[in-house]
């Protein structure tokens, strides 16, 4: 049997074989495609989407009335959608008008602020079609007041059940009860 004949090397590449790249491979001068480009470009355009640009829109004057029966139908909104989370963070908002068509969110939690972030294009476009005016802005304040704490110990349940009732302190004593520890 013939041995298979082997067509020869181009002696180009066997003297490049043995060179190194200069730079590594893997690497670009930045025209790749970077999830970090898009994501920063994006926040870009809807940085530029809340401003207004124009100056023949709607400026009429709103009321406190106004801005909060909107958000009242927002609550509802997110109720009806199932959204029970943000619904309870963003129902204990206060809202306050300020000067210069400032519309205050006063939050008593950071948890409360974090769910208007994420429905806060969609807030922002309903509440200008309410009011009628697309040149008011929103200041976001975090309430200086401590929230309300739901969640009692069981020393401060019982504790409760006695300012309402005063035998049940001298039942517990008479028993020797250790309720709370």
């Amino acid at each position: 049997m013939p041995s298979p004949r082997r067509t020869p090397v181009p002696t180009e590449l066997v003297e490049n074989q043995h060179k190194r790249a200069s730079k590594p491979l893997g690497s670009s001068n930045g025209s790749a495609f970077s999830l970090k480009n898009v994501i920063n470009e994006s926040n870009e355009k809807l940085e530029a989407a809340d401003e207004i640009l124009r100056d023949d829109l709607p400026r009429d004057n709103y009321t406190l009335e106004q801005v909060e029966g909107y958000w009242n139908k927002f609550l509802d909104r997110l109720k009806i959608e199932h959204s029970i989370p943000a619904y309870n963070a963003l129902a204990t908002t206060t809202i306050n008008l300020l000067e210069n068509n400032v519309i205050q969110l006063e939050f008593i939690s950071a948890s409360s602020e974090a769910e208007f972030e994420i429905y806060k294009s969609r807030i922002l476009n309903g509440l200008r079609g309410a009011i009628n005016n697309f040149y008011f802005t929103i200041d976001v304040k975090q309430s200086e007041a401590e929230a309300k704490s739901h969640i009692l110990t069981t020393k401060q349940k019982f504790e409760a059940f006695v300012e309402k009732n005063p035998t049940i302190l001298k039942l517990k004593e008479e028993f020797g009860l250790d309720l709370y520890e």
